[in-house]
């Protein structure tokens, strides 16, 4: 199998719904948005997931899991403690930007989930496991991107493939919620997977100054969600 292909397959896995990190069990707001009517059809569905690709992903996650991915490369070349700090420093500004109670145990939960599960792969460098052992709390990106990093698999696919990943969690949550019909999902999936290429590069090239979070209705739904009566979603 050539080197591309692997990676190809790495990625596919990486970004799979079946990855046990536990990622299908939360909504992040999305069932709140729902709950209280901002979110009732396909159509507002895709109003409130454009909106925060647009003001969040593209703006916030994408460009923090960018500078995961070129901490890590950095750290593969150079293992100092001044790149491992760096690395530390960005997991720690991810955390500290997740807005409610219920956003940063999410992603330090499925960080655990992924750094239980990579310790059963044989083919991890003790570089990179010594190094996930380090961190204090690692966020899910922060592991993410290293084993992106370690596979090989170029930065624009794995980006993409990330956010892909997490437009397709949102829509499941909506199609099990509202609930919208697996044909309603395909034609969300469809329309707002084309507006990714465009926010992965934007999000490669924007400067870290720049980067902001203006999701104000996502944060909103997000911690009223965690006082919800009634919830399929984590909280």
């Amino acid at each position: 199998m050539s080197c591309e292909l692997l990676a190809l397959n790495r990625l596919l896995q990486l970004t799979s719904p079946s990855l046990p990190v536990g990622s299908y069990s939360y909504s992040q707001g999305m069932e709140f948005a729902i709950e209280c009517g901002w979110v009732r059809d396909e159509s507002t569905c895709m109003a409130w997931l454009s909106g925060l690709i647009a003001h969040s992903l593209a703006t916030f996650e994408l460009p923090v899991l960018h500078c995961f991915m070129q901490g890590w490369e950095l750290f593969f070349q150079e293992s100092s403690e001044q790149n491992f700090l760096a690395l530390q420093a960005c997991s720690d500004d991810y955390i500290a930007s997740r807005e409610t109670a219920e956003l940063p145990a999410e992603t330090l939960q499925m960080g655990y989930s992924l750094k239980q599960l990579f310790q059963q792969f044989d083919d991890l460098p003790p570089l990179f496991t010594h190094a996930a052992a380090r961190f204090k709390s690692p966020c899910f990106p922060a592991l993410w991107a290293g084993l992106s990093c370690h596979w090989k698999i170029p930065p624009d696919q794995a980006i993409n493939g990330y956010a892909f990943a997490w437009l397709e969690n949102q829509t499941l949550a909506a199609m099990k919620t509202i609930p919208l019909g697996q044909a309603a999902g395909q034609r969300i999936l469809y329309r707002l997977s084309a507006s990714l290429p465009s926010a992965v590069e934007s999000a490669m090239n924007l400067p870290q100054d720049q980067w902001s979070s203006s999701s104000m209705a996502m944060a909103l739904a997000s911690s009223w969600h965690e006082t919800q009566y009634s919830r399929l979603f984590r909280s």
